[in-house]
C-alpha cells in the first residue's frame, strides 16, 4: 500500500500539476477525484503515487520527516504518510531555514 493519500494526490494534482478539479461535485471522495484527475491526465492512480513520492524513497518516512522537499513539490508528512503537497515556492512552518 502506498503511503500517499488520495487527498495527497488530489492536492498535487492541484498544485503542481495544475489540473483544475473545481467543477467536480464537492461531495465527490478524495479518491474519487483523485481518480478523476489521473484520468485527465491518462495515468493510473498508483503513477500519481509513484511520481509523487517513488517507492525507492519510501524507506526515508521511517525517518518521520514532518516534510519533503524536491523540486517542484512540498510533501507534508504525518505518521509516515503523506497528507497533502504543497507547490515547492511554499515556505513550511517549523522547517529550519537553508543556510
Amino acid at each position: 500500500m502506498s503511503p500517499v493519500t488520495a487527498h495527497a494526490v488530489v492536492r498535487w494534482l492541484e498544485r503542481v500539476r495544475r489540473v483544475d478539479l473545481s467543477r467536480l461535485p464537492p461531495e465527490w471522495s478524495n479518491l474519487r477525484r483523485a481518480q478523476c484527475g489521473c484520468d485527465h491526465l491518462r495515468m493510473s492512480l498508483d503513477d500519481a503515487r509513484e511520481a509523487i513520492l517513488p517507492s525507492r524513497l519510501h524507506c526515508y518516512l521511517d525517518l518521520d520527516p514532518r516534510a519533503v522537499r524536491g523540486a517542484d513539490r512540498v510533501l507534508v508528512v504525518r505518521e509516515r504518510r503523506v497528507v497533502t503537497v504543497l507547490a515547492a515556492e511554499t515556505r513550511v512552518l517549523n522547517q529550519p531555514e537553508a543556510a
